[in-house]
């Protein structure tokens, strides 16, 4: 029968016809199954299968999937071309859809190339990303323009030409909401927060975890427990501090000092090396620098009598040398991130040694419980370096008897 006959019969009766259509949404359904996830099965794995880089972002970013998908769809449209009392409706849906369907097929593909020139060290130099992402705006709006004039039979003219008037009095209305809907594409675009991050906000007094990212407001539960909603729009313009990084890396830092009174500094005598050379965190390393340094003052002839020439070990020098000894012994601490123990510039309340490591735990109880720990351990045993912790005293005035 052919295609002109068959046009004729169908013109006569609706049922028919109706008949016809759904036996054509039935042939798209199975040519889905037969046609495009076998094609994209296919594809996948030869792509994943070559040695190159480029294809395999391809497959990361979808391009595959909906490049297949879309075969099925251009074979309902053709079909639909035999049955004209009721498919021209059909039709119109359909080219709207593959407008849309090649306007996200466009954008992954500029996703694609922006990935793969960011593997390059000229990205660091010159990035695009701010650029990709304001042309993947406007092949947006014009795929959705596209997509509606199919629907509606129209011109994307029509819909241009009237463009600056709408935007005007949309901007002027909808202006609160299009800027929360702007915010909302930076936030995704660079995953800027999630639900479950823990932010601070100082600006709205916020610091808790993200509870919800709505188009208008981001809801956090403070860790008082209190709630704070934060707009949407503002998040981009003003400062904050995500955690997730903490997280994601799993190490929680503590960097604290203590205040050395610095009259408390000295050489360290013969009695504090022997007492030091008892202890089993600093007996080798002691031992080693002692020799060290021992090496060293012979290699210029120095006057032995005279303690301040040349190199000696300090109680505070040895303090420092046996907490990190002390921190690298312990197994609930991140040895490969920053460890080290520091000083600070003096200051009047005394020197400060700073201790700059990262817990393995990020929990808020056990991390606290880890850093108290440390410091309980340092103010114990700082003494028996003949150290003494700084602390102003405030002296007590007595009221004078009347």
């Amino acid at each position: 029968m052919d295609a002109t006959r068959l046009k004729m019969i169908t013109d006569n009766n609706f049922y028919l016809s109706l008949a016809l259509i759904l036996i054509i949404i039935l042939m798209f359904i199975i040519s889905r199954f037969l046609i495009q996830k076998p094609l994209n099965k296919f594809v996948e794995k030869r792509v994943l299968k070559t040695k190159t880089v480029w294809d395999d972002y391809l497959v990361k970013f979808k391009v595959v999937g909906l490049t297949t998908s879309l075969i099925p769809v251009i074979i309902l449209y053709f079909l639909l071309s035999y049955f004209p009392l009721i498919s021209e409706f059909l039709r119109s849906l359909v080219k709207s859809y593959i407008s849309l369907h090649i306007t996200f097929i466009v954008v992954r593909l500029l996703a694609v190339g922006l990935s793969i020139y960011e593997l390059h060290d000229v990205s660091k130099k010159r990035p695009l990303k701010g650029y990709t992402q304001l042309i993947i705006v406007f092949i947006y709006i014009l795929g959705f323009i596209t997509a509606l004039s199919f629907a509606i039979k129209e011109s994307p003219f029509v819909f241009l030409s009237g463009f600056g008037a709408i935007t005007a009095v949309i901007g002027f209305v909808f202006k609160d909401t299009i800027m929360s809907f702007v915010a909302s594409i930076q936030i995704a675009a660079n995953d800027l927060i999630r639900v479950g991050d823990w932010v601070e906000v100082p600006e709205y007094g916020a610091d808790g975890d993200i509870l919800d990212i709505s188009l208008h407001h981001i809801k956090i539960q403070n860790f008082d427990k209190t709630i704070s909603f934060v707009p949407t729009s503002k998040i981009v313009d003003t400062h904050f501090k995500n955690w997730r990084g903490m997280d994601e890396t799993g190490g929680r830092r503590i960097k604290r000092s203590i205040y050395i009174d610095q009259t408390s500094i000295n050489f360290a005598d013969i009695d504090l090396l022997n007492k030091l050379k008892q202890s089993h965190l600093l007996n080798k390393w002691l031992i080693e620098k002692l020799k060290e340094i021992e090496d060293a003052n012979k290699n210029i002839n120095l006057e032995q009598s005279i303690i301040f020439d040349g190199r000696r070990l300090t109680n505070l020098g040895l303090f420092r040398a046996y907490l990190v000894e002390y921190l690298k012994s312990r197994n609930d601490l991140r040895k490969e991130l920053t460890f080290m123990v520091r000083h600070l510039d003096p200051t009047p309340n005394g020197l400060p040694i700073q201790v700059y490591i990262f817990t393995n735990n990020t929990e808020w109880v056990s991390y606290e419980n880890i850093q108290a720990d440390i410091f309980d351990h340092i103010l114990a045993t700082i003494t028996h370096f003949d150290l003494k912790v700084f602390q102003n005293i405030i002296p007590v005035t007595t009221k004078p008897v009347t």
